[in-house]
């Protein structure tokens, strides 16, 4: 007697693949839409991994233990199958993303020439890279008119900056990076802070 053929295991597994590797490729844009925009893709991560994980699960499990002929795997076979299925977006998703992230940090390392020609929302991507190089505290109040130039808020002993939303995804109130100087205009703080 002869059994039914079933669907070709390969559809299957095939299938599993393709929502897996469709999933990764989100994750990937979504990182990049994140850091470069500060988009929202991110919060559909969850909800599509799931969908994933639930679709590719039983996909491989027919694919493996219920193809036409009754034949099980080898686990070492499944191993490496899986192994590589699962292994090679990941390498791939984490060595774009430590290229992405370079190249943001590349694009947005401060310059004065940067800083004057950007708005507020690019003068908040500058001004961690700005704080890293030039630790204010301890120069005059020229030396930070030079690198950042004129202050969009000014008090006497006080320069004020905007910098849009800074690093908030819901930004109710801009940030603003403020320097406070002694009497002898020496820079003695500076700090970020939601306005």
């Amino acid at each position: 007697m002869k059994h039914k053929n079933n669907p070709n295991p390969l559809i299957f597994f095939s299938t599993a693949v393709l929502i897996y590797y469709s999933f990764m490729f989100f994750v990937g844009y979504a990182l990049h839409d994140l850091l470069w925009n500060r988009g929202w893709s991110f919060i559909f991560i969850f909800h599509l991994g799931l969908i994933a994980f639930v679709s590719f699960v039983p996909l491989t499990f027919f694919a493996f233990f219920f193809n036409h002929k009754r034949q099980l795997v080898k686990p070492l076979n499944l191993v490496f199958i899986y192994a590589s299925v699962l292994l090679i977006p990941i390498i791939a998703l984490v060595t774009y993303r430590i290229q992405d992230t370079r190249q943001y940090n590349d694009y947005y390392t401060f310059t004065s020439q940067r800083w004057i020609r950007a708005d507020d929302e690019e003068r908040g991507r500058l001004i961690d890279s700005f704080r890293k190089l030039y630790p204010l505290v301890g120069e005059t109040k020229m030396q930070v008119i030079t690198l950042l130039g004129e202050a969009d808020y000014e008090e006497e002993y006080s320069l004020s900056y905007m910098i849009g939303s800074y690093k908030q995804f819901i930004a109710i109130d801009p940030c603003m990076y403020h320097i406070v100087f002694d009497t002898n205009f020496i820079v003695i703080s500076e700090a970020i802070f939601s306005t």
